[in-house]
Parts: structure tokens; C-alpha cells; sequence
């Protein structure tokens, strides 16, 4: 879209009268008469958007419309600029990301074909190596497991084991505490009474 205020170059708050004065003092400038071959079809086209930009700008209806349909397409320019913006943006680190690729590749292409000889020779060994490692160290999560097992299982037992103790704990007091509240209301020793009987 032709940006009018920058063809006329006036500023987008000038007045009717200034647009006027500035279209009359171009339109002088770039008369066609003055010019001739190239310079003249050059100054004919000049003539012409100058004219084009004064007959919007000068009808205060057409110039008001403009400038709601300059202000949207301004609008629309920034928000293509934000997308070419990010776009670009993700460009570059997209680029980045793959020089970063290339270079990993070529560090592992690289220690591969100088090491071809040395790990063929060394394969069986690494393999072997890391097999016995995989073993010894399932056997020592399964030894481990069983200790755990054990060790838990036999926490349990004593858990329970202290619990029941509280619990006989609890009834003996219990039964010691009637005894000696039977004793205190009757005053007969319960004692007496118990080893008489039996």
C-alpha cells in the first residue's frame, strides 16, 4: 500500500493548507517540462503519484478512510514483522542445532576410525568385561534383596514380639491395679484369699 504522507513527505498531522503548499512546491519541482528523455518520463511518473497522494489527502472523507486503512496495514506490517522476526529466529537455532549435530557426528566418526583397529582387537575382552560387570552386580542386588528381605522380615517379628509385651505389660498392670482395689475396698488381703483356696 502507497504511504501518501511519504510521497507528499508531510507529516501524517499536517494540515489541509500544508499538504496544499507542499503538493504545489513538488509539483513545480518535478514538472515534466523541465526535464527531457528519461528524466522527463521519470518526472511524468512522480507527477502523477504526487497527484494521486494530493486528490486522497486534500477530501478530508477519502484522507480519513486512508488513514483507518493505513493504520490497519501498519497493524498487519508489525505483526508480519513479529512472524519473520520468530521465524527467523527459530531459523538460526535450527542451524545451530544442527551444526551441533554435525559436530557430534564427526567427533564420533572420528574416534571410531581411529579406534577401528584398537577396538576390534578389544571387543571380546570389553564384551566379556562388561557381561561379568552385569553379573556381579545382579548377584549383588539379588544378595542385597535377600538381606533386605530377611532384615525386614525379622523386623516384623520383633515389632510384633515388642507389641505383644506391651500388650501383657498393659494386662498385668491392669490385673495388679483390680487386686489392690479389691484389697483397699473388702481389706482383706486378696493375697491371703487366693493362697487359702489354692
Amino acid at each position: 500500500m502507497k504511504n501518501y504522507y511519504e510521497i507528499l513527505e508531510v507529516n501524517p498531522k499536517a494540515s489541509d493548507e500544508i499538504i496544499k503548499k507542499v503538493y504545489k512546491i513538488k509539483v513545480k519541482q518535478n514538472h515534466p517540462d523541465l526535464f527531457q528523455g528519461d528524466e522527463k518520463t521519470k518526472a511524468e511518473e512522480i507527477t502523477k503519484e504526487l497527484t494521486e497522494a494530493y486528490n486522497i489527502l486534500s477530501d478530508s472523507e477519502k484522507r480519513k478512510n486512508y488513514d483507518l486503512e493505513l493504520e490497519q496495514n501498519d497493524d498487519k506490517t508489525d505483526e508480519l514483522e513479529q512472524y519473520k522476526n520468530i521465524i527467523i529466529s527459530l531459523k538460526e537455532e535450527n542451524e545451530y542445532l544442527k551444526n551441533v549435530i554435525l559436530s557430534k557426528d564427526n567427533t564420533i566418526n572420528t574416534y571410531l576410525n581411529n579406534d577401528v583397529n584398537y577396538n576390534n582387537y578389544n571387543n571380546t575382552q570389553t564384551y566379556y568385561n562388561n557381561a561379568k560387570e552385569v553379573y556381579e552386580n545382579i548377584k549383588k542386588a539379588q544378595y542385597t534383596t535377600k538381606n533386605t528381605d530377611a532384615r525386614a522380615y525379622f523386623n516384623s517379628i520383633l515389632y510384633d514380639l515388642k507389641q505383644l509385651a506391651i500388650k501383657i505389660g498393659i494386662l498385668f498392670f491392669f490385673v495388679i491395679a483390680l487386686l489392690l482395689f479389691f484389697w483397699g475396698i473388702t481389706g482383706n488381703n486378696i493375697f491371703e484369699i487366693i493362697k487359702i483356696h489354692f
